[in-house]
């Protein structure tokens, strides 16, 4: 499992765990569309390093270790949440 950052047209951001680019795509793909109706427009996958400055590598550590795909949300107190594409808009 990797960390993905995806940047919208609008500039906005969305962190995805998948195992390929590929897969982060269609994770982002099924969220747009599961959270605005419309298909996406542009957007942009980005891999993160996971050593990443300013990232919490023993959260992320844990997070990877889950194995799971989906859209990730970061609590700095609680570390990375995975939730599926088709969670309610208000979790993810």
């Amino acid at each position: 499992m990797r960390l993905f950052e995806i940047t919208m047209a609008s500039g906005a951001k969305l962190s995805v765990f998948a195992k390929s680019y590929d897969q982060a795509a269609g994770i982002f793909i099924d969220w747009f569309a599961n959270h605005y109706g419309d298909p996406a427009s542009s957007f942009e996958v980005a891999e993160r390093n996971p050593s990443w400055p300013g990232l919490n590598t023993q959260h992320l550590k844990e997070a990877l270790a889950l194995k799971t795909a989906g859209v990730g949300r970061y609590d700095p107190n609680k570390g990375w949440t995975i939730v599926p594409t088709n969670a309610p808009v208000g979790d993810a």
